[in-house]
């Protein structure tokens, strides 16, 4: 069954700008739908839904879009074959270099924080042409639909519906950048489904093509959301309260690999974006951003000249709570592109 997104979007566009969206989602036959539990969220019980009360409609001169934002569905009785949620505020990380907050997973360990943050972004204008793409290598990836602090096993982690999965959390990052005048192409192809393994060798394939397409791109940003598990059973929900509500976490990811097999000549470069972009995304100590991730791997980082991923919360917490963080983080995302880079 078709299902509707409970939020809806009032764009107010810059003039003479598209928004550019691509990609499309597979219709799932009924026969394989009910063959992947996990393929769809139920029903909410209503469709209330939460009027933004935003606090600054217009700062630095910017527009903001004003976005719906739909309230957790009523919780069903704990069945007791799923487990605990432990809600906690993730923070402050393992290092913390001139309030860039980050832990370090990977290989390398002699890295200059300080001295990236003191290099330039070099970024050119791209007049009305893409200068971001935002894309989704899980893309069915989705959320709680209540809050109470347990889970159900029947709970689905992923759906087709692009109003419930990441893809609807990507769409509210990209109407920010839109509202800022930054040009930007959201991408909803589907990498994860039905084969969730090899999502990164397809979502590669869409990146490429795209950029073929569009040369312009000059930052490629894969957003996510994460799944954590303190034990065998229970799941921690990343969450801080912000203006009174209960807000996901965001987390910054660069990968630092790079070898003669797997090529990322360009790391130093994203890690120099994200380490700026969690230095000014977190300056008000808000504690929305949690903090970066440093891997080995390569996560598809080498396309484009600044690459980064993005983990919008995790799989227990609402689709509220990301879309609460989608916001402020497009916002900021947002004046970060505009005042610190080619649009300053």
């Amino acid at each position: 069954m078709e299902q509707t997104a409970l939020f809806s979007f009032r764009l107010q566009m810059p003039a003479g700008q598209t928004a550019l969206r691509s990609g499309s989602s597979l219709a799932i036959p009924a026969a394989a739908e009910a063959a992947v539990p996990d393929a769809s969220v139920p029903e909410a019980t209503d469709s209330r839904t939460e009027a933004v009360s935003d606090p600054e409609p217009v700062s630095e001169g910017i527009v903001w879009s004003r976005i719906e934002i739909p309230e957790a569905a009523p919780a069903p009785g704990e069945k007791g074959d799923g487990g605990k949620i432990r809600e906690m505020k993730m923070s402050p990380g393992r290092q913390n270099v001139e309030g860039v907050s980050f832990t370090n997973r990977s290989a390398r360990t002699n890295l200059d924080i300080a001295g990236l943050l003191q290099q330039e972004i070099a970024l050119q204008d791209t007049g009305e042409e893409p200068l971001v793409l935002l894309m989704h290598t899980h893309t069915t990836e989705s959320y709680m639909a209540y809050d109470a602090g347990y889970y159900n096993k029947s709970d689905p982690s992923r759906t087709q519906d692009e109003g419930k999965n990441v893809t609807a959390i990507g769409e509210i990052v990209a109407t920010r950048l839109r509202d800022a005048g930054i040009p930007v192409l959201h991408d909803v192809t589907v990498h994860d489904y039905p084969q969730y393994s090899n999502a990164y060798s397809r979502s590669l394939t869409t990146v490429k093509k795209i950029l073929q397409q569009h040369p312009s791109i000059q930052i490629v940003i894969d957003l996510h959301r994460d799944g954590i598990m303190a034990d065998e059973t229970t799941k921690v929900k990343p969450t801080v309260v912000i203006d009174g509500k209960k807000t996901a976490q965001v987390m910054l990811l660069v990968g630092l690999s790079d070898t003669a097999s797997v090529p990322n000549p360009g790391w130093k470069n994203n890690l120099t974006i994200a380490a700026r972009l969690q230095q000014y995304a977190d300056a008000s100590g808000d504690g929305l951003m949690r903090p970066m991730i440093l891997r080995d791997g390569r996560f598809n980082q080498h396309t484009a000249p600044y690459c980064f991923l993005v983990e919008m919360g995790s799989d227990s917490n609402t689709l509220p709570e990301a879309m609460r963080a989608a916001d402020l983080f497009g916002r900021r995302l947002a004046l970060f592109l505009k005042e610190e880079t080619v649009f300053s």
